[in-house]
């Protein structure tokens, strides 16, 4: 897996950032949708591919969509 350099959701460009929310809103390992751009979330170590070929948030990427629902600045 990558190290997550991504500190703030606002990092993301806008097609990232809502690929990232989309993701969370269905259960870990079940979103198909998006592949090259899920591809590349987690490349940047925010999302993780299952043997399936969905993807779902890791960690990380949790934690950037929960400040974000929060209203934190990140």
């Amino acid at each position: 897996m990558n190290e997550c350099s991504i500190t703030r959701l606002s990092e993301l460009t806008p097609s990232y950032q809502e690929a990232l929310r989309d993701c969370a809103r269905f259960r870990p390992g079940t979103y198909v949708f998006k592949p090259v751009t899920m591809q590349r979330l987690s490349d940047l170590g925010l999302t993780s591919k299952t043997q399936s070929g969905a993807f779902c948030l890791t960690r990380e990427g949790a934690a950037l969509v929960r400040a974000w629902k929060e209203g934190s600045p990140k």
